[in-house]
């Protein structure tokens, strides 16, 4: 349910504002001067000691009804107590006498006086005509107590207004302003009477004596005491209470620094930890390929084709996800592609090497006798020497497959006696070099061939 300030700090509801005694909390017919005031400082320390919080407009509004409603009372005691007695009202002639059956006038009767009139209740829930009788009576009193005001409607429409955005339909205010701002009706008149009329006992006046109007006063001071010493305790609870969320703010921007400098060195320092685990695997890894291509290279000079590709696999795995690892992996395994290409070449070339071929090498020549899957034999300077085909001197091959080679002029048969050099028992990089940079300037896919000179498995060799 939404909050209503009437119900809650006053406990009535908002339509029973346009009653000043259910506003202070009194009977309808309460009409002692010191009841109201004592009632209006009651209901304003308690209204003063609240905090309002969000409804502070509401809570002024109905701090200023109390006050308005005390005044209003008071006032309407003390007007009630200076309103002259109320005198006959004129018009009223007595009846004429009666005659008698003989013409004769019968005497004079007593005058009985004319009824008087009730005048309207000058406002609703007021009470009897007995209590404004008895409330003209305090008129002395009163005047030292209470000072003449006139009634702020405007201040009503202030504090209604806020009360009915709250709570209240409009209706309610404009019923209260109806009520207050209309006088009350004067009692009809007759026209003035010859008949003299009895006039009505005064009550007995009541008065207040100086010992209670020092209590008054001692109320009120009493009530301002308490009302200054609840609202300055109001006050330091609300600065306690925002210097105590200023402190949890505080804290929580120091606790939230904190977690942020936590979380930046845990990520930092897993990425450290990443770092060194990587570069770890890296070396495990580099080493596994060096060791992968350095067998492969090893059986590519032994002209074991199968067994290099096997330990070119192992390297190629262990490569793994590593970028340069895996280039490497690659380039030997074109290396690989090369010399087996290079192996049926060089039986083709060795097949044409007919009887009575001569070959320069360097500063030598030589002349082909024969040569058969299983033996060889040439003559040097008249001298013919012979042997088993795997024992042919390298340089023979190389100067047979050149000259195979030359036959076709093209720049990538300079690749192959590249590859040739390599597989020697003691390559020579240099002159792998001469042979791969003459094939780069004729064939673009030399390279992807030139780095392996740069290979530490190639570079160790020197």
């Amino acid at each position: 349910m939404p909050f209503d300030p009437c119900r809650e700090w006053l406990g009535i509801d908002a339509v029973d504002l346009v009653s000043s005694h259910k506003v202070l909390g009194l009977r309808a017919d309460e009409a002692d001067p010191l009841a109201i005031v004592r009632a209006a400082d009651a209901r304003l320390a308690t209204l003063r000691a609240i905090d309002p919080g969000p409804f502070e407009k509401a809570h002024n509004a109905i701090v200023a009804r109390v006050a308005q409603a005390r005044d209003e009372l008071l006032q309407n005691l003390t007007v009630a107590a200076e309103r002259p007695r109320r005198a006959a009202p004129a018009g009223f002639a007595p009846p004429p006498p009666p005659r008698s059956h003989v013409g004769q006038t019968a005497p004079p009767a007593s005058p009985v006086p004319p009824p008087v009139p009730v005048s309207p209740q000058p406002f609703p829930g007021f009470g009897t005509a007995a209590d404004h009788d008895h409330a003209r009576s305090e008129s002395a009193v009163l005047r030292s107590v209470v000072p003449k005001q006139k009634s702020g409607s405007g201040g009503v429409f202030a504090a209604l207004s806020i009360i009915v955005a709250v709570s209240v339909a409009a209706g309610t205010y404009a019923f209260w302003n109806e009520l207050v701002g209309k006088p009350p009706r004067k009692a009809a008149t007759r026209p003035p009477s010859t008949t003299p009329t009895t006039p009505a006992e005064s009550p007995p006046k009541r008065t207040v004596s100086t010992e209670d109007e020092r209590q008054l006063q001692r109320d009120r001071d009493e009530a301002a005491r308490r009302e200054a010493a609840l609202a300055e305790e109001a006050r330091s609870r609300r600065e306690k209470q925002e210097e105590l969320q200023k402190q949890e703010s505080r804290e929580r921007e120091r606790l939230a620094a904190l977690q942020r400098k936590r979380d930046e060195d845990e990520e930092e320092a897993r990425e450290a930890e990443a770092r060194r685990l990587e570069a770890d695997d890296l070396v495990k890894a580099q080493s596994a390929v060096d060791r992968g291509l350095g067998d492969a290279y090893a059986a590519l000079r032994r002209h074991d084709e199968e067994a290099a590709r096997r330990s070119l696999q192992e390297a190629v795995k262990a490569a793994g996800e590593h970028g340069d690892l895996v280039t490497r992996a690659d380039r030997w395994t074109l290396l690989v592609d090369y010399a087996a290409q290079l192996e049926e070449f060089q039986q083709e070339a060795i097949a044409s090497a007919n009887e009575g071929r001569e070959y320069k090498i360097g500063n030598r020549t030589i002349a082909i006798i024969e040569i058969t899957p299983k033996t060889f034999s040439y003559k040097e300077a008249g001298q013919t020497r012979r042997g088993s085909r795997a024992s042919l001197p390298r340089p023979i091959e190389r100067a047979i497959l050149a000259q195979w080679f030359d036959g076709g002029k093209r720049a990538a048969n300079h690749i192959f006696l590249g590859v040739h050099h390599l597989l020697d028992d003691e390559p020579d990089l240099d002159k792998v070099r001469a042979q791969w940079e003459i094939a780069l300037a004729g064939e673009p896919a030399t390279k992807s061939i030139m780095p392996l000179l740069d290979d530490p498995i190639l570079t160790g060799l020197r």
